[in-house]
């Protein structure tokens, strides 16, 4: 057998993609209410497609190419966009890749989202290096990950810092995926340990890996047997499959299916999420390519009021009940500031707001909260610039002080208060001067840290009004905490002159959103709630 054929014979192993998770959690991040190249995979009859490797030539100007799968990604029967992954060798390195390409309307607003992952490894699957890219806003964002003797060192827009290796035991992309193959050809070939996947007899395995997109914290993803044959349709006509479940230790209570074909390829995956459900199916490059329209995504995220709150924007106190409308139980929030959450015996929550309690301390900041991140880029001159005019006059004032008037001058300074962007840099904000919630966030949190104020942003729900045609409801909001005195303080830019935060906020998770690729593994929590969440109001006032 040459080199080349024994090398194809190693990369005959499945590549997931993007998992659902990384592209639900995206969503949760930016979806405020308001607020690769080469030849199309082949089919083998009978089998699988993509079976024959998609094999280039090496040559001086990059990597060979051994194996490349496109997906259709749909929302409802709908063309969402597309996602590639492929498999390369360049010496003896080996290189898993990824590529992903959404279009998303929110509120009638057009918007691109882009990720796409790198993951280099040796043969005995020793990982080197590794890649992350994003493009949620007007530029891309860029992690690189080196893997050292004395730690991971880690890449951004403001410079590189070494961190500890991962803890425990996880595998390189590859040697995860060698893992599902050989349960998939398990369950293909009768293996009587592989059952049938019902009852005490189920097939449960796990694989831990990285995926750059959340970092370099190893995430688990737990695969359970749910049919180990059945026939579905792909790009390339009807294909035998095993079906599984899978779950991953980010967000457990998102589920996908997923289909693998007889030698462990994904045909398949379907993650039901934002009340509608997302499937990318195996096809030809030409068909992932074609699509048209943007599906839209933001009315599925409102969760509408049978009345009104009045005056929301001075309310001191409110008590609300958090259920999902299946009875399950909601994840955990947290009793943080004027925010205390009590567990219902039918699983739901009693969420109390109250700014005039004694607040509930949290956890003092660290160095993320004070250092420039690509998102929160506080050394960036136009920042620097805006902060100097909004402190100015200010020497010796408490931080109390400054804090609210640099959230002034962000609501002052974003005149055009629209959706163009899902999630802008500060510095992109500073200059643009425009955005939704997660635009005022940003930039008030690299305003904060400019002036030596430790900050993070903070996402949950916020009661409006009206939006996108309907009237009285609360939708996805993102705004910020500043480390004022001994305490987190709620800052919200998006709000007037006269009132910093209200009581018709509810605190879902916090993020320092940090230059390592964890921001979308700070977002975990939500991804569950959204589309599914149920809220009934309880009480308004004393």
């Amino acid at each position: 057998m040459s080199a080349i054929r024994a090398l194809r014979a190693l990369f005959a192993r499945p590549n997931p993609g993007p998992t659902p998770a990384v592209v639900a959690m995206s969503w949760a991040l930016v979806l405020g209410a308001w607020f690769v190249p080469g030849t199309a995979a082949t089919a083998r009859a009978e089998k699988t497609p993509a079976a024959t490797p998609a094999s280039e030539p090496a040559t001086e100007s990059g990597p060979e190419v051994l194996r490349e799968l496109w997906y259709r990604v749909d929302l409802d029967g709908q063309s969402a966009g597309w996602t590639v992954t492929r498999e390369l060798q360049e010496g003896d390195e080996r290189i898993s890749e990824m590529e992903l390409h959404l279009e998303l309307s929110r509120g009638g607003v057009a918007q691109t989202m882009e990720m796409s992952n790198r993951f280099v490894e040796t043969p005995d699957h020793r990982p080197l290096r590794a890649s992350a890219r994003q493009r949620l806003g007007p530029a891309p964002m860029e992690t690189a990950f080196r893997f050292a003797e004395d730690g991971v060192w880690i890449r951004g827009a403001t410079g590189e810092r070494r961190v500890d290796a991962p803890s425990g035991s996880w595998s390189t992309p590859m040697a995860a995926q060698e893992q599902v193959a050989a349960w998939a050809r398990k369950v293909a070939e009768g293996d009587s340990a592989a059952g049938s996947g019902a009852g005490d007899a189920a097939v449960r395995f796990d694989t831990t890996t990285i995926d750059p997109q959340m970092g370099i914290s190893p995430v688990t993803t737990t695969w359970t047997l749910e049919a180990p044959r059945e026939v579905i349709e792909t790009g390339f006509g009807p294909q035998t499959a095993s079906r599984w479940s899978q779950s991953q230790s980010l967000a457990p209570q998102l589920v996908t299916r997923v289909h693998l074909s007889e030698d462990g390829e994904v045909l398949r995956t379907a993650t039901a999420m934002m009340g509608v459900e997302l499937v990318s199916t195996l096809t030809r490059r030409d068909i992932a390519l074609g699509h048209e329209g943007a599906p839209e995504m933001l009315l599925q995220s409102l969760l509408l009021l049978d009345e009104p709150i009045p005056e929301p924007r001075s309310l001191r106190r409110a008590v609300y009940r958090l259920s999902m409308g299946d009875g399950e139980a909601v994840v955990p929030l947290p009793s943080l500031g004027p925010q205390r959450v009590e567990r219902l015996d039918d699983g739901g929550l009693r969420v109390v707001l109250d700014l005039d309690a004694k607040p509930v301390p949290g956890r003092p900041p660290g160095d993320e909260h004070l250092a420039p991140s690509a998102f929160l880029d506080s050394a960036d001159p136009d920042v620097l610039a805006l902060h100097r005019k909004a402190v100015e006059g200010l020497d010796g004032a408490a931080p109390a002080a400054r804090a609210e008037a640099l959230r002034r001058r962000v609501h002052r300074h974003l005149t055009a208060k629209g959706l163009d962007s899902m999630l802008a840099t500060a510095g992109d904000v500073a200059r643009s001067r425009s955005g939704d919630c997660t635009e005022h966030a940003v930039l008030l949190g690299a305003l904060l840290r400019a002036d030596g104020i430790p900050s993070r942003v903070a996402t949950g729900l916020v009661y409006v009004d009206r939006m996108a045609g309907k009237r009285h409801l609360f939708g996805y909001h993102m705004w910020t905490q500043g480390w004022l005195g001994d305490r987190w303080v709620d800052l919200d830019a998006t709000l007037p002159q006269g009132a910093p935060y209200d009581a018709a906020h509810i605190l879902f998770e916090t993020a320092t959103l940090a230059d390592d690729g964890s921001a979308l593994a700070e977002m975990a929590g939500i991804t569950p709630l959204i589309g599914r969440l149920q809220l009934e109001v309880l009480a308004l006032g004393d």
